[in-house]
């Protein structure tokens, strides 16, 4: 089956399910909602397991022989993970995404990041096209393979998708239930949010320096810190 078969069978499970446990009012329009997004399910490995250039959470990040390690108040910001877009690119259903090149995302982690505009400098997203070897930086995050899934995706309840309409107490359940099946670490789709809307947030955290509304931004991806990938780090 082909990752588009995958996404329309899973976009009919998906109907069913709402149309099965979602509060009744809300059905039709949470169907409307519904966004693919390319789900990233990491499981630990070891260096020899992943080709260069591969996609993969943590070690050492494929990188060009003139990158410069990204710092943050003098220090080395970690390295999170390295997508490579030719991997989803079949996956790629709304063909928002290059479909070739490495997107490597780096996080500060030695404290908190919240995306205040003092912290404008601790994370980095770097996309290459050239050749790239691996770099040892600093203390790795623990190594991952990663594969690659199609799912389907619902606002949380603080999105502006669901402000106008009448969302019930129950609707959280239901979301939970729903999102339960895909990977909090993913590219595309809605966004899981504590809160407010991350995009009406960020507008505001960072202007003046940019000048937009939250409609003119896209959400490219998410990593979960819950994950069991992260939590050796985020205890140490």
């Amino acid at each position: 089956m082909t990752p588009r078969e995958q996404f329309a069978q899973k976009r009919l499970e998906a109907e069913a399910l709402i149309r099965q446990h979602a509060p009744e009012k809300l059905q039709a329009s949470l169907i409307e909602l519904l966004r693919p997004a390319i789900a990233l399910h990491p499981s630990r490995c070891d260096d020899a397991q992943i080709p260069l250039g591969a996609s993969k959470f943590g070690g050492a990040p494929d990188v060009p022989a003139n990158f410069q390690w990204p710092t943050w108040n003098e220090k080395p910001l970690g390295f999170l993970a390295q997508i490579n877009l030719e991997e989803v690119a079949p996956f790629d259903i709304e063909n928002l995404l290059p479909k070739t090149g490495l997107l490597s995302f780096f996080l500060f982690v030695e404290e908190a990041i919240w995306g205040e505009i003092e912290q404008k400098e601790s994370w980095r997203v770097f996309y290459e096209t050239g050749d790239v070897a691996p770099k040892q930086q600093g203390h790795p995050l623990p190594l991952s393979l990663v594969s690659i899934e199609g799912v389907w995706t619902l606002p949380f309840i603080s999105e502006g998708a669901l402000q106008e309409l009448p969302v019930e107490d129950d609707y959280l359940d239901f979301y939970e239930e729903f999102s339960s099946s895909a990977s909090f670490h993913r590219i595309g789709g809605w966004p899981s949010t504590l809160q407010s809307p991350i995009e009406s947030y960020y507008v505001s955290a960072t202007e003046p320096l940019f000048l937009s509304t939250p409609n003119q931004w896209k959400f490219l991806c998410q990593f979960d810190s819950q994950d069991e990938c992260w939590q050796d780090q985020w205890a140490s």
